[in-house]
């Protein structure tokens, strides 16, 4: 996963096992990453026994706008 900017995060999955279909860079706009951003900048946490995820509002942690977890 990477940070693009302040409001705006790349995921993507992948599989060392099997080669993924990606759509060619000059048929869509993939803008750079900004490597000096973390992604707990965008409210990202995740727990890997089991694995899940979450975004959530960074002010406000009870306000849970994207999650994995059951």
């Amino acid at each position: 996963m990477d940070m693009i900017d302040y409001k705006l995060a790349r995921f993507s999955l992948t599989d060392g096992l099997v080669n993924r279909y990606s759509i060619p860079d000059f048929l869509v706009n993939k803008p750079q990453s900004q490597k000096t951003m973390r992604l707990e900048m965008l409210g990202f946490s995740y727990n890997l026994s089991p694995f899940s995820f979450a975004f959530s509002d960074v002010l406000d942690k009870t306000n849970t706008f994207v999650t994995t977890e059951n």
